[in-house]
């Protein structure tokens, strides 16, 4: 869902998107949160959402198309850290 999402909206960038998105999705099998269920980190922005279902991809878009976070899902901030930037 989110990467059906991200190439509708036109930011996926390379892997069937295009070459003027800007966001590379990547997938891995663990980031060390499983009890929270599936997540999602935004770099460079540092910011780690929890519980993520192809429901929230909508709304988690529009914040990434809008450049806000998206508060009811937000896991981690890690940008409040020193040198996270």
């Amino acid at each position: 869902a989110l990467r059906a999402s991200l190439k509708e909206n036109g930011l996926l960038y390379g892997k069937h998107g295009s070459m003027s998105g800007r966001v590379v999705l990547t997938t891995c099998g663990s980031v060390g949160l499983c009890a929270t269920g599936p997540a999602v980190l935004v770099y460079p922005d540092g910011v780690w959402y929890h519980s993520v279902t192809p429901a929230d991809v909508p709304e988690l878009v529009q914040c990434l198309l809008e450049g806000r976070r998206l508060e009811r899902l937000l896991a981690v901030d890690f940008s409040r850290f020193e040198g996270c930037h």
